[in-house]
């Protein structure tokens, strides 16, 4: 192995994936496949995926759906809501339950709005009901 030889490999193996360099503990857990809700359908069931934090999901998710309800307008569909504002709830919750840090994007904050945006937008016959 001459010299170059050993320069790009060296340069392939610091083009590895940088995850790999992330110590286990400190990365976040990835949001699963699907939808929630959609278990039938190649989806989840957002409790189940959380039944870690026990009683907390309904602390959590009653806060995440008190904010939506404030700022959000819960007549509209999730993907035609502001995403300033969805960030900003996702900061607030992540602010008040650190444990949502763990998760990629806020995920779970992300999906309990989706959720709860779906339900109120069909049960008051809102615009544009599909997230």
């Amino acid at each position: 192995m001459d010299l170059d030889d050993e320069e790009e490999e060296n340069e392939s193996s610091d083009n590895s994936d940088s995850e790999l360099l992330v110590p286990p503990h400190h990365r976040k857990i990835p949001k699963p496949q699907g939808e929630p809700g959609r278990p039938h359908s190649g989806g989840y069931t957002l409790s189940k995926m959380l039944k870690g934090w026990g009683h907390d999901f309904k602390i959590i998710s009653g806060f995440i759906k008190d904010e939506a309800d404030k700022m959000l307008d819960t007549t509209i569909c999730y993907k035609n809501q502001p995403q300033a504002l969805i960030d900003t709830i996702c900061d607030l919750a992540s602010a008040r339950f650190p444990i949502l840090d763990k998760y990629e994007n806020h995920w779970p904050v992300r999906d309990i709005l989706k959720t709860h945006i779906k339900y109120r937008c069909t049960k008051r016959g809102g615009k544009n009901k599909r997230i």
